[in-house]
């Protein structure tokens, strides 16, 4: 037996589209999201480590369209469904719905939906700081997910955008989707240290995206 989990009216301020109006402007983008998975282990032990931190995964969806600057809507449903997917145990698959309100000038709603299942990452690069999955590596764009061992720390590249994943598992939806940019890195050095004992999780994105040889030990 299964249960649907969704995530509805999500509105993300972004750039998105092919015209050069869209491209000065951030336009609202409706997200809603769908996932279709076993809860009663979850209910049985009250864990979210068996069911979907739907905070965490509405911070990762904002992160990713506001930095993404994508021109198509297909692009960008791609993009998210791989990125929220990577980061998941279970569900295996996902349904994800954009809609573009202002694009039609209010005469319609576009809107796209597509069920992606989750895909090996096309690398898995292994350090002694920690372990990079390639989410996504075409068209100039790279997102990967960062899991940096406890007291490792390590040297990015100044482009590089990050997300702190691990902290945006913390506090309500309205918090994450009102100061996701306040959980953003982008210092000079892109520098990133883990003082903890445990694992820490983040998400980057680059623009170009990054070689094997980016990452450095600091």
């Amino acid at each position: 037996m299964s249960t649907v989990l969704r995530v509805s009216d999500v509105e993300v301020e972004c750039i998105i589209g092919v015209y050069p109006e869209e491209r000065r402007h951030p336009q609202p983008l409706r997200v809603g999201l769908a996932f279709e998975l076993d809860t009663r282990r979850a209910a049985q032990e009250e864990s979210l480590a068996h069911t979907v931190d739907y905070a965490r995964v509405v911070g990762e969806v904002a992160f990713v369209l506001q930095h993404g600057a994508f021109h198509l809507l297909e692009t960008a449903a791609e993009v998210v469904c791989a990125t929220v997917l990577s980061g998941l145990d279970q569900p295996s698959e996902m349904e994800l719905t954009l809609q573009k309100p202002r694009a039609l000038g209010g005469n319609g709603l576009p809107a796209l939906t597509v069920r992606r299942g989750r895909d090996a990452p096309s690398a898995l690069w292994t350090f002694n700081f920690g372990v990079v999955d390639v989410i996504w590596n075409v068209r100039g764009l790279g997102i990967y997910r960062l899991r940096l061992r406890g007291g490792a720390s390590v040297q990015l590249p100044k482009q590089v955008v990050i997300f702190d994943v691990s902290a945006g598992r913390q506090g309500e939806i309205s918090e994450l989707m009102s100061k996701t940019l306040a959980r953003l890195e982008k210092a000079p050095s892109s520098k990133l240290k883990n003082p903890g004992a445990e694992t820490r999780a983040y998400l980057l994105l680059s623009r170009p995206p990054l070689r094997l040889d980016a990452f450095v030990a600091a």
